[in-house]
């Protein structure tokens, strides 16, 4: 396996305890790679990327471009590593079924605050898949791609930005429920003004 970062970087560039094993650590740098880069860069661009990192021509000068994608790349998957390894730290799969894991000296947290954390992560790895994209968009004659994947890349850009005003459906004002009909609150005006 080419891996595209290593397991020192993930822990310089998180709050990751430098103690981690290498067992927990690895595979879920393969699952970062190989399932969510691999589905935003492509098999393509992946596989090229592999090729130049196995080869060690990456550092050559014409392929200037690839080396600073690997930077662009490195912040997705430290933040992905992270949101991939927090329930296999935390909970353990043996003969008993599944268990959780727990220290003398640490306690473990619950399920739902092990995947608000894996939650807090995926939003930042999120952030940074965004980064990807516009690299990709950006530098898309240095990296090799087609002109149809840099128009799907943008078309899936473009629909990123969250209208801050919600736009919800028409009100059938039969159903508004005013003060009128509860006279306990007084005053002949709609619940929600």
């Amino acid at each position: 396996m080419i891996y595209f970062i290593s397991e020192k970087t993930i822990k310089e560039y998180s709050n990751i305890d430098v103690n981690t094993d290498t067992h927990y650590l690895l595979p879920a740098i393969r699952e970062s790679q190989d399932i969510d880069l691999q589905t935003i860069i492509g098999k393509y661009l992946y596989k090229v990327l592999q090729d130049k990192v196995e080869d060690k021509t990456i550092d050559e000068p014409e392929n200037e471009a690839y080396k600073e994608f690997l930077g662009v790349i490195k912040y997705f998957l430290v933040y992905n590593t992270l949101a991939n390894i927090i329930l296999v730290v935390n909970y353990k799969l043996n003969n008993g079924g599944v268990q959780q894991a727990n220290d003398e000296a640490l306690t473990s947290i619950n399920m739902s605050d092990a995947k608000q954390l894996k939650q807090y992560y995926t939003d930042k790895a999120d952030f940074y898949a965004n980064r990807i994209k516009w690299y990709m968009v950006d530098n898309y004659d240095q990296l090799s791609l087609k002109d149809e994947d840099v128009t799907n890349l943008r078309a899936q850009l473009d629909n990123l930005a969250p209208c801050p005003i919600y736009l919800g459906g028409a009100q059938n004002p039969t159903k508004i429920r005013t003060r009128k009909r509860y006279p306990s609150r007084g005053y002949d005006k709609p619940w929600y003004k």
